[in-house]
């Protein structure tokens, strides 16, 4: 929880940075998306076309234990609904799966995303994060053209649910 107000501050500067550069998933013609995500999150979210991945500076911040992302070659990333998606990989599948976290940033907020994201991995490592887990199966769904009714809700209602498991360990961190 020490080094949340810096991540906070490098999003909002990422966020300032790129906040005339992005362009809404909606415009971007994807064909499939407006079937399992609302207009309303097709045209909030927008995203950044970029050479390489911005990543916070984790290990500047503290977070030794989140140090291992930093190397990781990720195809996308998001920060609140704001997503960044590496040149090479402008799929719809990887939009997919970083409007599963648009949605998660949406539910939860920056403060209580980040800490719930950063305790999942720590606690079960990135693939097995639950906010990570649910964004990969419910792409592989999206992938295979399974219907997946109420999706939003239900991103949001397990993102809830996540938090709220975390929720007693921020508590104790705070006292």
């Amino acid at each position: 929880m020490h080094a949340l107000p810096g991540v906070r501050a490098w999003i909002g500067g990422l966020r300032r940075e790129y906040a005339e550069a992005g362009e809404p998933v909606a415009a971007l013609g994807f064909p499939r998306l407006p079937d399992y995500f609302s207009s309303d999150v097709l045209h909030a979210a927008r995203v950044v076309t970029v050479t390489k991945i911005p990543f916070p500076p984790i290990g500047d911040l503290g977070l030794i234990e989140l140090v291992d992302l930093t190397q990781m070659a990720l195809s996308g990333v998001t920060y609140d609904d704001l997503i960044f998606v590496h040149q090479s990989l402008r799929t719809e599948r990887v939009h997919f799966h970083e409007l599963v976290h648009a949605v998660q940033w949406r539910t939860l907020g920056v403060d209580r995303f980040l800490l719930t994201y950063g305790a999942g991995v720590i606690e079960r490592g990135y693939a097995h994060s639950p906010l990570e887990a649910i964004a990969y199966d419910l792409q592989s769904g999206f992938d295979r053209g399974v219907a997946l009714p109420d999706l939003e809700s239900r991103i949001a209602a397990h993102a809830r649910d996540t938090a709220a498991g975390y929720d007693e360990l921020f508590r104790a961190a705070r006292e």
